[in-house]
C-alpha cells in the first residue's frame, strides 16, 4: 500500500546536494509543482510525505515554516491558474502538518 510505503527522497537530496539549494527553497519548488487541479493526491500523500521527511531528519521544521512562507508569497500569481490553491494549501498541508505540531 501507498500509505505504508516510506517515500523516497532522491528528489529532495538532489536538489539539496546536487543543486545547493536548502531546505526551504525545496520545500517552495515542491510546492510550486505539486498544485495543479487535481488534488487527490496532494489529499491523500503530500502530508505524510512531508512528516516522513521531518522526522527522518531530511527536513527541518524550519524549512517547512519558511517554505512554506516562500510559497505564499507566490500565491497572487499561482491563483490565476488555480484558484482554490489557497485554500488546498490550508486544507491539505497547513493544517494537518499542524495538528502534527511540524508548522
Amino acid at each position: 500500500k501507498a500509505k505504508d510505503k516510506k517515500p523516497d527522497y532522491d528528489l529532495y537530496k538532489k536538489l539539496a546536494n546536487v543543486n545547493g539549494k536548502k531546505g526551504d527553497e525545496v520545500v517552495t519548488s515542491f510546492l510550486s509543482s505539486v498544485f495543479d487541479e487535481d488534488t487527490r493526491k496532494i489529499e491523500e500523500h503530500l502530508v505524510r510525505y512531508y512528516d516522513h521527511l521531518f522526522k527522518d531528519s531530511v527536513l527541518k521544521a524550519s524549512d517547512l515554516n519558511q517554505g512554506l512562507s516562500r510559497f505564499s508569497d507566490q500565491l497572487p500569481e499561482l491563483v490565476l491558474d488555480c484558484p482554490q490553491i489557497h485554500k488546498y494549501l490550508m486544507d491539505y498541508v497547513i493544517r494537518p502538518l499542524r495538528k502534527k505540531n511540524i508548522v
